[in-house]
């Protein structure tokens, strides 16, 4: 009797237990799911792959203009009611001085590995690109000679090897090329499904960016615990979980949802290199917070009626605003400077010398800087992290701005 009893009790327990688990699979794996759903299919899509829109999104700089090595990692929701699940991952990068960047991504015909198929920074069946992470300059250069490597020896290259689901698809190509290079620190964002297959079985292991843990059957079910990562719980391929760096939970079909934005960790640290000491990475942060400072004197002196010596757009902390300033402003360019009538402005690197340049019209005589009454066709000045705005000694209103070096080179416009 006490042998039935204890098992009565089990299987009352198991039935609970089951309850709860299909309650928290409901909650936080369909419901936001058919929510995303219902979101989704309530825009206009192209009907077809052919009447989608496949052209720049004008996201990348002229190559010309874009000299250092980067690389690059771009998302967009895929197409029709397969966008309900998941985005479409791909890869750019662009060697030092290199005439053009090189894209390459997996579809599902022929040989999945694409090179160059579609423009770096083309919209995905008509839906935006996202920028997931970008890398730039001498780290940039490291890392693609590697990349390159790890494109040619994909073990799902061959014609059939693609499977949309659970995969190995595009989102897998992605993410074992950066699994290659775990010190990009660069993750997929939590919806591109497929990009936990790590192989038809058990895989258990570092994540792909060996900051943490990672168990994964068949990209079907698994559990990853990673700093870069952070914790995502995978079941059928849709994820659910928390971004610790970004203070963002992340959802089947939307993907991670930033709580606190103010508090996102600093992308920083990716686009100016990789392995940087802790006081490299705090110098950059408080150049960077001078440099907005520094935005908003300017912008409050040109509301307030006054001529501003500089307006200044800082735009290469922050690649997402970038390329929003060259989509609403001027197309191409890294950055925005904008001059009032006889102004003039003076950028200056307090560890060197003071250099001077004049736009746009010919200063007053008193004035010291370059006798020069037309802007410079090309010429890149150094901001940084002292801003000064002071009355100059120069008739019709003349002002001046002395700023320390920033980091970055932003050209005029």
């Amino acid at each position: 009797m006490p042998r039935m009893t204890r098992l009565k009790s089990a299987i009352c327990w198991a039935r609970s237990a089951a309850r709860r688990a299909l309650l928290l699979f409901v909650v936080a794996f369909l419901l936001p799911l058919m929510l995303h759903g219902l979101w989704w299919l309530s825009k206009d899509h192209p009907r077809s792959w052919r009447a989608a829109d496949w052209s720049s999104a004008g996201l990348l700089p002229p190559v010309e203009e874009d000299l250092e090595a980067s690389v690059r990692v771009y998302s967009a929701p895929t197409g029709r009611w397969k966008g309900v699940f998941s985005v479409h991952s791909w890869i750019v990068v662009k060697e030092r001085g290199a005439p053009d960047y090189t894209r390459f991504d997996v579809a599902g015909w022929g040989r999945p590995v694409k090179i160059d198929n579609w423009a770096p920074d083309a919209r995905w069946y008509g839906n935006m690109p996202q920028l997931v992470g970008v890398i730039r300059g001498p780290a940039a250069e490291r890392l693609i000679p590697r990349i390159r490597s790890a494109v040619e020896s994909y073990p799902h290259g061959k014609p059939g090897d693609y499977r949309i689901w659970p995969g190995p698809n595009s989102n897998t190509f992605v993410a074992a090329v950066l699994a290659e290079v775990p010190d990009a620190r660069i993750a997929l964002p939590s919806n591109a499904i497929g990009k936990d297959f790590r192989g038809a079985g058990l895989y258990a292991g570092l994540s792909p960016t060996r900051t943490g843990l990672q168990i994964s059957v068949a990209g079907l079910f698994g559990l990853t615990i990673a700093w870069v990562e952070g914790l995502e719980i995978n079941v059928l391929g849709l994820v659910t979980g928390v971004d610790f760096r970004q203070l963002a939970i992340k959802l089947p079909g939307w993907g991670a949802l930033t709580l606190m934005p103010r508090l996102q960790a600093s992308a920083a640290e990716i686009r100016h290199g990789v392995g940087s000491s802790g006081a490299e990475r705090r110098q950059r942060l408080s150049k960077r917070a001078a440099a907005m400072q520094a935005n908003s004197a300017a912008l409050v002196m040109s509301r307030k009626g006054l001529e501003p010596a500089l307006v200044l757009l800082e735009l290469h902390d922050a690649e997402t605003d970038q390329q929003h300033a060259r989509q609403e402003h001027h197309p191409g360019r890294k950055g925005i400077l904008v001059t009032g009538r006889n102004a003039a402005n003076h950028a200056h690197d307090s560890q060197q010398h003071l250099e001077r340049a004049c736009f746009g019209h010919k200063p007053p005589n008193g004035c010291q800087t370059k006798d020069c009454s037309h802007p410079p066709a090309s010429r890149e000045l150094n901001f940084g992290t002292d801003l000064q705005h002071r009355q100059g000694g120069c008739e019709g209103g003349f002002r001046r701005s002395a700023i320390g070096r920033a980091g970055r080179d932003l050209q005029e416009t």
